[in-house]
């Protein structure tokens, strides 16, 4: 029914186009002529076709432009574009007229061609509900051959009414193909005034004559167009000319929006039913907006006048269809029917806020949307978007930049305010079992703003089914064998436009990989992050690089461990001028949880040229910390009755250091035995401060054990990753660094025991000893900073808060033991007794 109704109304707008025939005729006589030559040998040609000539020339008073075009078929490639001619036009209010078709071969006579046009109607905008009533005349030249020269003629007639008989053209100077002469014509003999505007600032060959311009250029190469430039950018220069001026559009532009006040009261009364029940003003307002959004669909039919004049408000009620103008008017006379000030906003969705640097021409605008005041302040609407969440206040609006509003008076641009652009919000967690058990993944997902008003739609017009393959494939790219273990669900929340998406899977092959059997550790990606980053590009390029702007993506990624786990806490940032970056890694030992944290936000909406390396550098930089591993949990192995994961080699090791440290420790208790001079003065108890620096001593030997039962020594997993070169924390010298933390640790235990035996024996040795073993630790604090500052260890504690206890432990009691009289009168006891002690 949809599409009968579109075609019905489509033949009775433009019934009259079938019948005619395209005419042809003799060139105008107002024309100037033009010659060519063959130049297609020189270097700056493009392969496939060469334009020898193109030629525009329009003339104000008839209201016609008059295109002469001659090009060569340079190789076999050009014959495709080449053998067909095509000139699309509005039959509305232009008429086509053929002047002549010419081929030209090498040597011989040149061929006249009689034209024998089809028309076609071609609605490439109709996917999106689009029609613009244009025609394409198109003729396929038959028998043309490498080396051809076409050459011909046409003329169009007429000016969309519209514009009142003020003209305004946008002439681009280049094109896909080389030119060999480019020449643009604009006789202007009426009274309006005709200026121009150059995008490349004072082009030098456009010439000012007394009845209008003149351009004239030659040896112009072919546009190597570059994939992902903004839509803003013009990779030809351009000319823009126009007989409007300031006034002249405000003019045009106020009485385009005008209607009557019939049609007033006409939507006035509708808007008394719409509004019925609804006390505040705000709130009468919030449903006008849903009502335009919602229940008058968008359909453009924008043919001859409609292109820029909007349908009556109250025609756009019957219909209960328009476009971005026909909606906008409608909102407007709406919001004025209950008091509040509303005026139609003209903006240009690709140029945004550059449109301002163009001249006020009809052309230069693409959309429209709403402006309303509401407490002194201004408020946008774009009611050409439906199912939009949130209030009068937060509503989301596309970053349009600069809008020219719709008055009498409007001498300007306005500013429109950047919205809350909205951001995306994932939770990701992994309750994780064992080695061999499946792992629950759940994910939710939250949208704000922008990508909530995209999101809802999608969920209630899509199929249950098709949203869930999609998902499916989506992880199956990082896991394997995934289930969903329940149905997708989605909640909406238009009062703060937010909308939440939540699922549950089963990865029953968590661990398994086929490409590696021998998998040592997990991969863990925020591949949400990953997914909103431009990371595929062409780097050396002449136009700006186009980013996705605005984004905002933070993506947490909880893995819940069944045991203890080791993780160094670890904070990175990548922060210029077209992104923020920061990961955050650090581990919840309560709740035996591992916190991978990432943010990414898209600041600007292009890269120069310049700057692209410098882009690429950075985010290269980002893609290497968004991953981590992670390693299969201890007791999934030992319960399914696999290899243990404990460190072998290590607990050797760790005995036979210890048995080592052990053998020194008690030589040194043996030979290191001085006498003391204070021994007559001798304290028979230990007394006073003496008793904290014994609490001390006896809580460090059971930290030091537990820091070596707990810590990841005896994890060969851990070990296995550092160690081999397949690994993605492949690092030997983080190896040789934790052996010789291993090998410290056992040392610091026995020479701590050592302490804890001569501080009860009252050693004369201790307070020698007892100064090296505070220096020790200070020392050992100090090396700990150097590792993470210098060498970039990450470390599960902080460094210099633990240098902090070791300097005011070893700033207190190295010289209470040096100095102090109890302490010198308290440790007097050699290992064999002192002759007076003997007599």
């Amino acid at each position: 029914m949809r599409f009968l109704f579109l075609i019905s109304v489509l033949l009775l707008q433009f019934l009259p186009v079938f019948s005619q025939q395209i005419k042809t005729t003799k060139a105008p006589g107002w024309i100037k002529s033009y010659s060519w030559t063959d130049d297609s040998e020189k270097p700056y040609t493009t392969k496939g076709i060469h334009n020898l000539l193109l030629s525009h020339q329009y003339n104000l008073q008839t209201e016609e432009v008059y295109v002469k075009n001659a090009y060569k078929i340079v190789d076999a490639n050009g014959i495709s574009d080449g053998a067909t001619i095509q000139i699309s036009f509005d039959p509305t209010y232009e008429k086509l007229s053929i002047h002549s078709i010419t081929i030209h071969r090498g040597n011989q006579k040149s061929k006249e061609i009689t034209p024998d046009f089809m028309l076609l109607q071609r609605e490439e905008n109709a996917e999106i509900n689009m029609y613009d009533g244009s025609y394409t005349a198109i003729m396929n030249l038959e028998d043309i051959r490498v080396g051809d020269i076409i050459e011909f003629e046409h003329t169009i007639k007429g000016m969309n009414p519209v514009q009142n008989g003020l003209f305004s053209k946008t002439c681009y100077l280049k094109g896909f193909y080389s030119i060999s002469r480019r020449n643009i014509e604009v006789i202007n003999t009426s009274q309006n005034k005709l200026t121009h505007y150059s995008s490349s600032g004072n082009l030098k060959e456009l010439v000012q004559t007394h009845s209008g311009y003149t351009v004239n250029l030659t040896e112009l190469e072919g546009i190597k167009y570059e994939d992902q430039a903004p839509l803003w950018y013009e990779f030809s220069d351009f000319i823009i000319f126009t007989q409007f001026n300031q006034q002249k559009f405000t003019d045009w532009s106020s009485r385009l929006f005008s209607i009557s006040s019939s049609e007033h009261k006409s939507v006035s009364d509708k808007v008394e039913e719409l509004i019925a029940g609804e006390s505040t003003k705000i709130g009468m307002a919030e449903k006008l907006i849903n009502f335009t959004q919602d229940e008058i669909r968008y359909l453009s039919l924008s043919a001859g006048m409609s292109a820029y004049k909007p349908k009556g408000p109250a025609k756009a009620l019957k219909d209960r269809y328009g476009d971005c103008k026909d909606k906008s008017l409608l909102l407007v006379t709406m919001l004025k029917s209950i008091g509040i000030k509303a005026f139609p906003v003209l903006v240009n969705t690709y140029d945004r806020e550059h449109v301002a640097d163009l001249p006020l021409t009809p052309q230069i605008f693409n959309h429209c949307i709403v402006m309303l005041e509401w407490e002194s302040k201004s408020i946008f609407i774009d009611p050409t978007i439906s199912q939009q969440g949130g209030t009068l206040y937060n509503t989301y609006l596309p970053d349009y930049c600069k809008g020219y509003i719709v008055t009498d008076t409007s001498v300007t641009y306005s500013d429109i305010p950047q919205s809350s652009n909205g951001r995306t919000e994932i939770t990701q967690d992994f309750y994780i079992k064992g080695s061999q058990e499946p792992v629950q993944f759940k994910v939710l997902t939250e949208y704000y703003g922008r990508n909530a008003d995209e999101y809802r739609p999608s969920f209630e017009l899509a199929d249950q089914q098709t949203i869930k393959d999609s998902y499916i494939d989506h992880y199956e790219r990082f896991f394997d064998n995934v289930e969903f273990s329940s149905e997708i669900e989605s909640l909406s929340y238009p009062e703060t436009n937010m909308f939440k998406v939540l699922e549950n899977y089963e990865l029953k092959d968590f661990w398994k990989d086929p490409k590696n059997p021998g998998l040592q550790s997990k991969a863990i990606y925020a591949e949400i992050v990953y997914n909103n980053m431009l990371t595929e590009f062409q780097k050396r390029r002449n136009s700006p690089l186009s980013l996705n702007f605005p984004t905002e993506i933070i993506q947490r990624i909880y893995i819940h461990m069944p045991e203890p786990t080791n993780f160094y806490p670890d904070w990175q940032e990548v922060k210029n001028e077209f992104f923020e970056f920061s990961r955050s890694l650090s581990y919840d030992s309560y709740n035996q949880k591992v916190n991978f944290i990432c943010k990414f936000k898209v600041l600007k909406d292009h890269v120069p040229p310049n700057k692209v390396e410098y882009y690429k550098a950075r985010i290269e930089q980002v893609n290497e910390l968004l991953g981590i591993e992670i390693a299969p949990p201890l007791q999934g192995n030992l319960s399914a009755g696999t290899t243990s994961t404990i460190n072998w080699p290590f607990i050797v090791a760790g005995i036979f250091l210890t048995l080592l440290f052990t053998f020194l420790a008690t030589i040194l208790n043996k030979k290191f035995d001085p006498v003391s001079k204070f021994y007559r003065y001798r304290y028979e108890k230990i007394e006073g401060v003496l008793w904290l620096v014994c609490i001390g001593l006896l809580i460090s030997p059971i930290l030091i054990i537990k820091n070596l039962v707990q810590g990841i020594y005896f994890d060969s997993s851990v070990w296995s990753a550092i160690t081999s070169t397949q690994s993605a924390n492949f690092n030997p010298f983080l190896a040789f660094i934790l052996s010789l933390d291993f090998a410290f640790t056992l040392l610091h235990l026995v020479f701590c025991g050592l302490i804890i035996y001569q501080f009860f024996k009252k050693r004369s040795s201790l307070r020698s000893l007892i100064t090296v073993f505070y220096a020790l630790n200070l020392s050992y604090a100090m090396g700990l900073i150097i590792l993470n500052v210098f060498f970039n260890i990450e470390l599960n504690f902080n460094p210099f808060i633990a240098f902090l206890k070791a300097f005011i432990a070893a700033a207190i009691w190295i010289p209470y033991f040096q100095i102090s009289n109890r302490a010198k009168e308290t440790f007097v006891y050699q290992r064999k007794p002192i002759l007076e002690e003997k007599k």
